[in-house]
């Protein structure tokens, strides 16, 4: 697949794939606010469909956190290899109870591999019943896995 006109010049490209701490600290600094602020107006209300919207808001923010974490893995955090790894798992990657040096290898090889029979990732998709929580996210759905 090409990459659109507008990617290919040097300048658009260079300004895509550069590093900087700056960006990912702003997302993850407003990731954190607004999940820290929606864990406080958990403990002020009681009104059901406030706690549902503050619950849908929170899961926005994890999602955030998937987001930055997936860049992590690729070493898009920053220019040192050992501050991006820290910056993901100390601050993206924790609550979800996963470290960056542990899932790097499989991540990138699943890119490299994608769709192929040596993908890593090919299970969750080839037999979904093999993984437990896409078999019930399928279920939920009405999808017959």
């Amino acid at each position: 697949m090409n990459p659109p006109a507008s990617l290919k010049s040097n300048n658009n490209l260079a300004r895509l794939t550069e590093k900087s701490i700056i960006k990912p600290a702003f997302d993850l600094v407003m990731t954190w606010s607004v999940i820290s602020s929606m864990i406080f107006c958990l403990s002020i209300t009681s009104n059901l469909l406030l706690l549902l919207l503050i619950f849908a808001i929170i899961v926005t923010q994890f999602l955030s956190l998937i987001v930055i974490s997936h860049d992590g893995l690729h070493g898009s955090l920053c220019e040192s290899k050992k501050l991006n790894d820290a910056v993901n798992d100390f601050l993206a990657l924790w609550p979800f109870w996963a470290i960056t040096s542990k899932h790097k290898y499989n991540h990138l090889n699943h890119h490299s591999l994608h769709g192929t029979k040596n993908d890593p990732d090919l299970y969750k998709y080839v037999n979904p019943k093999k993984h437990p929580c896409i078999a019930s996210i399928m279920q939920i759905i009405s999808v017959r896995a």
